[in-house]
């Protein structure tokens, strides 16, 4: 099971990395997360072990992106990387934890989409 997970932040990773110079990674990242917390969130009770180094790729992951969303001025100064990006995953799993069928997307967005005009800066 662990290796979905696995899989999963490879896929996040490469994703990244094709967004190395635009300006919105940080928030279309944060999309992709969604999305895929929202696809596997069932599977997390199966999960074996420490999810801790998942969680540490994820925040390497995000680390660049986030310091450029803050540089442009376009991710809140006070957004703390560790901190804040694991309240909104975690926020995120409480939304969508118990949707069923399809509505899984749209309420994965929607969740987002409020997440985000919380933590972007607006000109």
């Amino acid at each position: 099971m662990a290796t979905v997970f696995e899989y999963n932040i490879d896929l996040l990773d490469h994703y990244a990395q094709k967004l190395e110079k635009d300006q919105q990674a940080c928030f279309k990242i944060l999309e992709m997360i969604a999305y895929q917390q929202a696809r596997f969130q069932a599977l997390i009770v199966f999960f074996p072990g420490d999810e801790t180094p998942l969680i540490q790729r994820v925040l390497k992951i995000m680390e660049g992106p986030v310091n450029r969303a803050k540089a442009q001025k376009l991710l809140r100064e006070d957004f703390d990387l560790e901190r804040d990006l694991l309240l909104i995953i975690r926020m995120l799993a409480f939304s969508i934890g118990n949707t069923q069928g399809e509505h899984w997307k749209s309420e994965a967005q929607r969740a987002l989409k409020l997440l985000l005009e919380g933590i972007r800066i607006n000109h």
